[in-house]
């Protein structure tokens, strides 16, 4: 029933209450725990054995915190039809105020400044525990962490990085072993116009839990003409993409951390606007493909009059359009129209 390495005083700990069934699922047996406190090896029977320790039963669990260190006996047992079936374990509870040791365990591409793949260290529970930095080791590496699990990397959850300020519930054992976890990063290929900009990026940079790949680092060589419209390819997918992108995992294919620029035409917006009807001047203006522009344009009429909107130069139905909504597919002239004191259009 107990199942921790190692019990400490002041910690609760809790157990499910063992039932037995029969074949029909009805429960046929009275279960309980039972906590005596030993010394020298024997139960204590004394007035004060039963200050030692704390025990409550709830609906579906038992919770025991030993309030001392010292030896004690857990017991479990069964009542069924009045025979009683019971077994146990000794405990050596241990102080929560005890000496503990950690032994770090590293691999053979980053020894200890020693040289040296393990080390162990003694901490007091007492004291603060900080776990060891990469001021220990002979290279330059990135140290993301350590975990109690072989094989784990920079994403999982057990890491731990500076301080361990919950040992006790953390590992339930005085002695524990934590392996390195180093954070390689990872290096994206951005490529544009046949150049390369490779920039690496780490785990560590991040406190989301994933490689935040940030696309407005890497340098953009553009085609004259040109301005960069996003990112394609590789992790990024057959889309086009901008801003940051999360990733919770490590590949070894290079084609996978390799992007390429899709670039859209920079197109001229001029604006045909007749003095007859208007002193305004409205200077070229630069738009990206596909795109729009960031607010309408109006022009002050002359007297007599009214400024009505403006149409693009080749359509012969000079149809108003909505500068909010349009968006340019090429280099476009924009005239614009009023409408005179008896209604007539003028351009």
């Amino acid at each position: 029933m107990l199942k921790y390495n190692s019990y400490f005083a002041n910690t609760l700990y809790t157990m499910n209450i063992p039932r037995l069934y029969s074949d029909d699922g009805n429960e046929i047996a009275k279960s309980y725990v039972s906590v005596k406190h030993r010394i020298g090896g024997k139960t204590d029977n004394s007035f004060y054995a039963n200050r030692t320790y704390t025990l409550n039963k709830g609906e579906y669990e038992y919770s025991l915190k030993f309030n001392e260190a010292g030896e004690f006996y857990v017991g479990f047992g069964f009542s069924i039809n009045g025979t009683s079936y019971s077994f146990g374990q000794v405990v050596n509870v241990l102080s929560d105020n005890c000496d503990v040791t950690i032994t770090f365990v590293t691999d053979n591409d980053h020894p200890f400044s020693d040289g040296l793949l393990e080390r162990t260290v003694t901490y007091n529970l007492s004291n603060n525990i900080n776990v060891l930095n990469e001021k220990e080791f002979a290279g330059n590496d990135i140290l993301f962490g350590w975990t109690q699990y072989i094989g784990r990397n920079a994403t999982s959850k057990d890491v731990v990085k500076n301080g361990i300020d919950n040992f006790i519930s953390r590992y339930n054992s005085q002695n524990v072993t934590l392996y390195a976890i180093w954070d390689g990063g990872i290096s994206v290929t951005a490529k544009s116009e046949g150049n390369d900009d490779r920039v690496k990026h780490y785990f560590r940079d991040s406190s989301s839990g994933y490689y935040v790949i940030d696309l407005s680092v890497y340098k953009v060589y553009a085609p004259a003409g040109s301005v960069l419209a996003g990112w394609t390819g590789g992790l990024l997918g057959d889309g086009v993409k901008n801003g940051k992108i999360y990733l919770n995992e490590v590949s070894d294919d290079s084609d996978y951390f390799t992007i390429n620029a899709v670039y859209k035409k920079l197109l001229t917006v001029k604006y045909s606007i007749n003095t007859a009807y208007s002193a305004s001047v409205i200077r070229n203006e630069s738009v990206i493909e596909g795109n729009g522009l960031e607010s309408n344009r109006t022009v002050v009429a002359k007297t007599g009059y009214t400024f009505k909107g403006w149409f693009v130069q080749g359509d012969e139905s000079r149809t108003v359009i909505d500068l909010s909504t349009y968006k340019f597919t090429k280099d476009t002239v924009l005239v614009a129209v009023f409408t005179g004191s008896e209604g007539n259009e003028v351009w």
